[in-house]
């Protein structure tokens, strides 16, 4: 699938949702994250596990 989507990402006409900074968890948090998805957030909860 990826590769089928590729040319598109490459050439723009593909473009990525954009995330919210405030929507970036630590995996320490990942219960905050859930109760944010459980709460109805609209925005796309990312787990970072870099952080």
């Amino acid at each position: 699938m990826l590769r089928t989507a590729l040319p598109g990402l490459s050439s723009g006409a593909l473009k990525p949702f954009p995330i919210q900074p405030d929507a970036v968890y630590a995996l320490a948090d990942a219960r905050a994250a859930y109760l944010a998805v459980r709460g109805s957030s609209r925005d796309r909860i990312i787990l970072d596990p870099r952080r």
